[in-house]
């Protein structure tokens, strides 16, 4: 196969002017790297892109190389001696796209720079700095739009070129009366060399306004991406006569950086002499001692708690006042409470009874407000046990006339019940509240409409009922009722209000008018497992009831039970009219506790003559027998399997069942079975005997 560079020139150049339908086979950018290949293809390629010139491929050419910032595309396009035409369109692109490489080499060559948008000129954009969203543009409409993209790319010494060499630094953005400099986008990006040759090279004020009425140093607390602890722009814009008290709409640059999160740059400000509170408030913006107190929650900022503390001292020394309303009308402790951390909560409480005194606080008064708006607080549990541990009450009434305890139980899950009885001391919880709050719900519960695991928190807290209370009648009334009672509230009923005695009457009950499993397990657990072998007569009511839950629950509880109870059970279920599934299922379940499948006279029904062969629900027949002719191998093994090994028969007894077995394919697979148990237990006869020989 011949190389590329075995070919002749002209096929090389053909080869790259080749069309397929409206566009070339080889792109613009295909050919400027071949070009790079060899010496050869430089000469063959080069003369496509550069000297037959093909206008477009040869802008084409120029613009992939200044976007992937290849410089030697750009050399051989000079070296062809190509006038770069568009050369203030390739410096900008090569700004946008942050090819500081590139942009220094057309510098070299005096490549003339677009100082001033016109009016003819192509819309620009650049990116957003004050508007949200990944992708979100602002259109200039004024100034150099290489300077503006060199910004936006951190190209530092690039800005500085450009503005020694006279690019306009005031740029319009979508109109051209909305101005900003170039001096708020270098406190921005953090560029301090920047902002020194902007103020004190250009002239440009150190506390211009933009057309949001944004001064370099408030457009850089707003919106600045540098990290908080490089307050190097932060220094330097109060070194060149920033003034620290400006505000716009009434929050200062304080108010910016607290609200971020900002502490270190927020402390350079209050070492500035940054006032602690706007001269014109606002109500829907935030007075620096609520920004503190709103930043929120999170990990990293969780670390640094302390700063918080420090400069909430700060501002407190300074005359900030924790009982003070701002715009809005909150507190600092409300906005705490709605917006701060649970940690900040606790400080501010502390804080509170430290300066003010302990009736500074109303506890009960925040408990109403953090039930109030519940569903803008964040971490509400958290903050409403920060109070309780503070001297809240949880069962003293609030405005609504329901306790805080009350509320939780009604309102909260069950883990948030469960938390508030652990951290429940006497200074919050009366114990004689709690037990008139479990005797009103078991006077009234669908009123008070708390579940089972609830009331079992109660319980287990220490809720009793008053002495001599018996609700026997009161939980047999719930059984019989057509309405379903919660089984959880039915169990906590019955162990804090009807004697032990009267219990086993509460378990024969709910078997006798069936009542669902789940009603019945909890009943049944109200009463002792040691004590259920005396009510034998619950095991039938089970069959009785279809209930193989309930059933299995007492033969694993009674343990050992009769072998004439078992073969009387297993009767009944033979005997009853049931669906042939739930029949096989209560019949494993009897055999895997001892029951006898078997024929009890060692021959099968189908021994006799006059047997008919879908009389599959005969008297005499044995529960083997009748899963034979009913199903399939797998049930018939399990059966056989879950009998101890002394119960079973000679497998020659079930022989004379295999005719009338009414499935071809499982009469075949069930007389294989048969034939393998014989041919097993002949083996292990033989291999006994052998031992009693030896």
């Amino acid at each position: 196969m011949a190389k590329l560079t075995d070919l002749p020139v002209e096929l090389l150049q053909m080869i790259a002017a080749a069309k397929e339908a409206f566009s070339d086979i080889l792109e613009t950018n295909d050919l400027a790297n071949l070009s790079l290949v060899s010496r050869w293809s430089h000469y063959a390629f080069n003369r496509v892109l550069y000297i037959d010139k093909d206008k477009i491929r040869l802008n084409q050419a120029i613009y992939y190389a200044v976007i992937t910032g290849n410089t030697d595309t750009l050399k051989v396009a000079a070296s062809f001696g190509i006038d770069l035409v568009l050369s203030s369109e390739v410096l900008e692109t090569a700004c946008r796209n942050g090819r500081r490489e590139v942009v220094l080499w057309l510098l070299e060559r005096d490549t003339p720079i677009r100082l001033e948008l016109s009016s003819s000129d192509r819309d620009y954009y650049a990116e957003s700095f004050t508007t949200r969203g990944r992708y979100t543009r602002d259109r200039i409409t004024a100034g150099c739009p290489a300077l503006l993209y060199a910004i936006c790319r951190n190209m530092e010494d690039i800005v500085l070129r450009l503005l020694s060499l006279g690019a306009n630094p005031n740029f319009a953005i979508k109109t051209d009366d909305n101005l900003r400099s170039a001096l708020h986008y270098a406190a921005c990006r953090n560029m301090i060399r920047v902002v020194e040759y902007l103020v004190q090279q250009s002239g440009i004020p150190i506390d211009t306004l933009d057309f949001e009425d944004y001064s370099p140093l408030r457009l850089m607390m707003r919106f600045s991406r540098a990290p908080d602890r490089d307050i190097g722009m932060v220094k330097k814009l109060i070194e060149l006569g920033a003034n620290v008290n400006i505000e716009a709409g009434g929050e200062l640059p304080l108010t910016s950086a607290l609200r971020r999160g900002r502490f270190h740059q927020a402390r350079a400000l209050l070492d500035a002499g940054s006032k602690i509170k706007p001269d014109d408030p606002q109500p829907d913006v935030l007075s620096p001692l609520h920004a503190l107190i709103y930043v929120r929650y999170n990990s990293k900022l969780a670390a640094r708690s302390p700063m918080q503390w420090s400069i909430l001292r700060r501002l407190i020394k300074a005359g900030a006042d924790l009982r003070e309303r701002d715009a809005s009308g909150r507190t600092p402790l409300e906005e705490s409470i709605l917006n701060g951390s649970p940690e900040m909560t606790s400080h501010l409480l502390t804080m509170m009874v430290k300066k003010y005194g302990r009736n500074s606080v109303d506890y009960q008064d925040l408990l109403n407000f953090i039930v109030e708006k519940t569903e803008s607080t964040r971490f509400f549990l958290e903050k409403a046990v920060v109070i309780l541990k503070h001297g809240g009450r949880m069962d003293t009434p609030l405005r609504d006339g329901k306790t805080f305890l009350l509320w939780v139980l009604k309102r909260g899950d069950y883990s948030q019940v469960e938390w508030m009885m652990k951290i429940a001391t006497k200074s919050m919880l009366n114990h004689e509240y709690l037990d008139g709050l479990l005797q009103d719900i078991i006077a009234d519960p669908e009123y008070m409409n708390i579940n089972g695991d609830k009331l079992r928190v109660l319980v287990e807290s220490g809720a009793k009922l008053k002495t001599g209370t018996d609700l026997t009648s009161s939980v047999f009334a719930k059984l019989r009722s057509k309405t379903r009672t919660d089984p959880r509230h039915l169990a906590v009923l019955i162990n804090v209000g009807v004697p032990k005695k009267k219990r086993p009457g509460l378990v024969t009950t709910a078997l006798k008018i069936r009542q669902c499993d789940s009603t019945i397990e909890a009943v049944l657990g109200c009463v002792e497992t040691r004590l259920w072998h005396r009510y034998p007569g619950w095991l039938e009511l089970a069959v009785k009831g279809r209930s193989y839950f309930t059933l299995e629950k007492l033969l694993d509880g009674i343990g050992k039970v009769n072998q004439d109870s078992l073969q009387a059970l297993l009767s009944k279920v033979m005997q009853s009219k049931e669906s042939v599934n739930f029949k096989y299922d209560m019949v494993s379940l009897l055999v895997r506790y001892g029951a006898n499948p078997f024929p009890q006279k060692g021959r099968c029904v189908c021994h006799h003559e006059n047997h008919v062969a879908d009389a599959s629900d005969g008297e005499t027949f044995s529960a083997f027998e009748w899963a034979l002719h009913k199903f399939y191998l797998d049930y018939v093994r399990g059966i056989w399997e879950n009998t101890a090994p002394e119960m079973r028969p000679n497998p020659k007894t079930f022989f004379e069942c295999i005719p009338r077995i009414p499935i071809d394919l499982n009469r075949k697979l069930i007389k294989e079975w048969l034939e393998n148990l014989i041919k097993n237990d002949q083996v292990a006869k033989v291999e006994d005997t052998s031992e009693e020989i030896q």
